[in-house]
This record gives structure tokens, C-alpha cells and sequence, in this order.
């Protein structure tokens, strides 16, 4: 239950700061579109996926609260509520409860001006490492815990918003209602292209820091789990940065007509499947020793 749920958490928070990412690109298109209205559909549909993931998160929540509970078990015993508030007692707890009230708050402020999303958005990866390594972290709690959530919020600007702008202007823009969608969706690109480039830039720098503090050696790599499915993890993030730059190099300038969408969207749609087994394997470091 704690991989599943660990891995639920992630996909919620890439999900809820995508929301808000997308919501921040229409607001920036609309801006700069002469046709009044062009993207509200699209900001309304992302408001809703926000509002979703902010409820599955804190569904997950619960979920690995049960599963920490557990842990703390003898074999053979039943789970009680006061197993329960042993682990809320903890600072593991207390790390669970901001967390919750966050994705809580989080919830609202997706509904407010596209600023106040992305406030949301960030909070919530900040929080996010308050159960995990990053409170451990040699280099201090506090900037652990930062470059946890930076790396967390840079992942999910970029692959989160990407899925999320990319469902939205399908489901708000079918072929039927706009002979201009491939045309907007070249202007979506255009627009999402300059937040991809700085999110990866951040997303790669966080996480070889966080791969530093966390293993510790090079030789840790070889000869530990943790190590080993790290390297992994980078290894995929390498491939997915490749991916999102040919994206950007290939794909972006070509847009502007069917043919062009549909091979934009496959290979969009590889880039969101690398990264939702990112996760997965992410869901799996932070419920291992690091030093295993």
C-alpha cells in the first residue's frame, strides 16, 4: 500500500501543478489573442483537473498515513486508531498534517486569478518532502526540503502542464467548433516552450544535487538498492530530457497543421509515460533507506 500510495501522491501533485502551469500559459495567451475569450474553456477545464488532483491527494494521504501506521505494528496485529495517533504524534505527523492542510488550501486557491494557482502549486511541493529523505538531508533540514520541492515543482511545470494543457485544448478546442486549433495549439507550444526549457534546466540541477546528499558516493550507486534504482531514475530523466528537446527543436517549429499536432501529441504523450514511470520509481526511493 505505501508504493501505490507514495506513487498516487506524486501523480497528484505533478497533476495539481500542471493545473496551475496551464492555467498561467492561458492567461498569457489570452492576453495576447485578439479573439476575447479564446482559452476559457480550456482555463475552466484546468481549474476542474486542479481541484481534482488537490481531492486525490489528500486521498493519498490518508492512504499512507494507514500504511505508516502499519508499520509501526507488531506482526499479526490488527491496525487501531491508536496506532493512528502514535504516527500523527510523530514528526512525521506533524510533517502529514501541513501537508493535508496545503492540498486543502491548495484546493481553493486553484479556483482564484492563475498567480494565486501557481502560490497554490508551490506550496503544496514544498510540503511534499516534510515526509520523506529531505528532512535528513546532511545538508540541513530546511535547505533539504527546499531542493526536494523545487525539484518536485520543476517536474511538474513541465510534464504536469504539458499533459494538462494539452488535454484541455483537445477537450476545449474538438475539430468541429474550430478550424484554428492547430493553430492555437502551435501558439500553446510557443508559449509553454520558454517554462519547459527552465523547468528541466531546474528539474536536472535539483536532482543531481539531491542524488549527491542522498548516496553520498559514487560507489553507493553500484553497491546499494537505493543507488542502483537512482540510477535508473537519472537515467530516464536523461531520456526524457532528450525527448523534450527534440520536442523543441523538431516538433515545435513544424506546428500549424494536422500532421503536425498528431506527432506532437504521440510523442508528448511519451514524454508524460517516462515520466508517470519516474514517479513510480521515485514512489519506491522515498519508501527505502537511502543508504540501502
Amino acid at each position: 500500500m505505501t508504493l501505490t500510495a507514495n506513487w498516487l501522491t506524486f501523480v497528484a501533485v505533478f497533476a495539481l501543478v500542471g493545473a496551475a502551469g496551464a492555467r498561467a500559459l492561458f492567461a498569457r495567451l489570452e492576453a495576447s489573442d485578439a479573439e476575447t475569450g479564446a482559452w476559457t474553456d480550456s482555463d475552466r477545464l484546468a481549474r476542474q483537473l486542479g481541484a481534482g488532483a488537490a481531492v486525490v491527494l489528500v486521498i493519498a494521504a490518508a492512504f499512507r498515513l494507514l500504511a505508516q501506521a502499519e508499520s509501526f505494528l507488531d506482526p499479526g496485529e490488527f491496525l487501531s486508531l491508536s496506532a493512528v495517533k502514535a504516527v500523527l504524534s510523530t514528526a512525521w505527523g506533524r510533517g502529514w498534517w501541513v501537508q493535508v492542510g496545503c492540498a486543502a488550501t491548495a484546493f481553493f486557491l486553484l479556483q482564484g486569478p492563475a498567480a494565486l494557482a501557481m502560490a497554490g502549486a508551490l506550496l503544496v511541493s514544498l510540503t511534499l518532502p516534510l515526509t520523506g529523505h529531505a528532512t535528513e538531508a546532511p545538508i540541513g533540514p530546511i535547505p533539504g526540503v527546499m531542493l526536494h520541492g523545487l525539484h518536485a515543482f520543476a517536474g511538474g511545470l513541465w510534464l504536469g502542464t504539458l499533459a494538462v494543457a494539452l488535454f484541455t485544448w483537445q477537450r476545449s478546442d474538438p475539430p468541429e467548433r474550430s478550424g484554428r486549433r492547430h493553430a492555437r495549439l502551435a501558439q500553446l507550444i510557443a508559449k509553454f516552450s520558454p517554462m519547459a526549457l527552465a523547468s528541466a534546466f531546474v528539474l536536472v540541477a535539483t536532482g543531481a544535487g539531491e542524488a549527491l546528499w542522498l548516496v553520498g558516493s559514487l560507489a553507493a550507486l553500484r553497491e546499494t538498492v537505493y543507488g542502483q534504482r537512482l540510477v535508473v531514475k537519472l537515467a530516464l530523466l536523461v531520456v526524457l530530457v532528450g525527448v523534450g528537446a527534440y520536442n523543441w527543436r523538431v516538433m515545435r517549429p513544424a506546428l500549424g497543421g494536422r500532421g503536425a499536432s498528431r506527432r506532437l501529441l504521440r510523442a508528448a504523450l511519451l514524454e508524460v509515460m517516462v515520466g508517470v514511470v519516474i514517479l513510480g520509481i521515485t514512489a519506491s526511493l522515498v519508501a527505502l533507506p537511502a543508504g540501502e
